[in-house]
């Protein structure tokens, strides 16, 4: 299921990623990014290049990107001024299908924030440990420390995109039927309270993570339960 964004001048079709924290866009000049490719930085003239690179991993693969800023539309909302992420290489079989040219991550705002916060503490500890010791902290240790330090930075430097545009609630529908159609609402009503609803606790500090009991499959009127008997983790990732 995807969408149309606008980010700088390019139209792309966006995958509504819950599971997901960023805006992740395939550059134009991305090799391996196939047919997805299409965002051109080069081509926005509102498009302002950072100076850090990272490693985003998905379930379907991993990126090596690069950081930025543009103007971004999604329908009648707009942030002028969106963190992002361009793909300069990717591996990622989905890629060649081409289906879609970015990734809208609608994850809990504040993770990147958060998960640098711990890195950077669990670093820290690390070299208090090695400091009571007597053990100097090895220069690799510090290079860790000092990125941690800078990643730290950016990421409060980076409001999420759902800040950006003022999204305070969203639902995102999709059809059981394949091939059904899906929507994606921003600052709709709550749906609490209406027949049929199921409320359901979000129990993850950075993801939407709920808890889930007795994952189970059925063939005729036999049941196999195959995990979560006494409850595990889920997230809910569109």
């Amino acid at each position: 299921y995807t969408g149309e964004i606008v980010v700088g001048n390019s139209k792309l079709r966006a995958l509504a990623d819950t599971g997901s924290f960023e805006l992740l866009v395939f550059g134009r000049w991305c090799a391996s990014c196939f047919r997805a490719a299409r965002f051109d930085e080069k081509a926005s003239w509102t498009f302002t290049r950072g100076n850090m690179t990272e490693d985003h991993s998905y379930g379907s693969g991993q990126c090596k990107a690069f950081d930025g800023y543009d103007k971004l539309q999604v329908g009648g909302l707009q942030a002028r001024r969106q963190a992002m992420w361009v793909a300069s290489d990717c591996q990622m079989p989905l890629l060649r299908a081409g289906g879609f040219n970015a990734v809208f991550g609608l994850g809990p705002p504040g993770q990147p924030e958060i998960t640098a916060s711990r890195t950077l503490e669990a670093l820290r500890k690390e070299q208090e440990n090695l400091d009571a010791s007597g053990t100097k902290a090895p220069l690799s240790l510090l290079d860790q420390i000092q990125k941690a330090e800078r990643d730290l930075a950016a990421a409060r430097r980076k409001p999420s995109a759902l800040e950006n545009l003022g999204v305070k609630t969203f639902s995102e529908c999709l059809g059981r039927k394949s091939k059904s159609p899906g929507w994606l609402i921003f600052n709709d009503a709550t749906r609490q309270g209406m027949p049929g609803v199921l409320k359901i606790p979000v129990v993850g500090k950075v993801t939407w993570g709920v808890i889930a009991t007795d994952l189970t499959l059925s063939e005729g009127w036999n049941q196999h339960t195959l995990a979560c008997q006494e409850g595990c983790g889920a997230i809910v990732d569109t």
